[in-house]
């Protein structure tokens, strides 16, 4: 969710079959500022992720209750000061797993809106393919930390 003002929120979804426990695997979010420069704002994640169960990141500063009420972890700062330009990696023990945006490209490319990956396009890439993704309007948080 790339919405107005602090309305922001990531969401990653578990489909590995298994429990994850996000605490020894050493995951964490980054993200890269307008596109350009190095990795920043790392944000370690916490808890375990149980198989078909959504984790979610939200700003703390969020003015949608939806985005307070349904996150499991919240933050102001970075990474959750993101732009529609900024990309964002997931990484597991440092090493990048899953993006949304593109490395070192500037294009706005979620600039106002809720990005979510296709239903059927269920693996993790460190490549980011906006054909993968639906888009919706800003502020649009319906059903942020479901999945069906």
């Amino acid at each position: 969710v790339e919405g107005t003002s602090f309305n922001k929120a990531l969401e990653i979804v578990n489909l590995t079959g298994r429990i994850i426990d996000l605490n020894a695997a050493s995951y964490s979010i980054k993200k890269q500022a307008n596109g350009a420069g190095e990795w920043t704002g790392e944000l370690l994640l916490t808890g375990s992720l149980p198989h078909r169960t959504v984790y979610v990141i939200g700003n703390e500063n969020a003015e949608l209750p939806e985005i307070i009420n349904n996150s499991n972890l919240l933050k102001a700062g970075s990474p959750l000061d993101f732009n529609g330009n900024d990309p964002i990696g997931l990484f597991k023990d440092g090493v990048l797993i899953d993006i949304i945006g593109n490395f070192n490209d500037p294009e706005d490319f979620g600039k106002d809106l809720t990005l979510r990956r296709k239903f059927e396009d269920t693996e993790p890439t460190a490549n980011f393919n906006a054909a993968n993704w639906e888009t919706y309007e800003l502020n649009n948080v319906e059903d942020l930390g479901e999945y069906y």
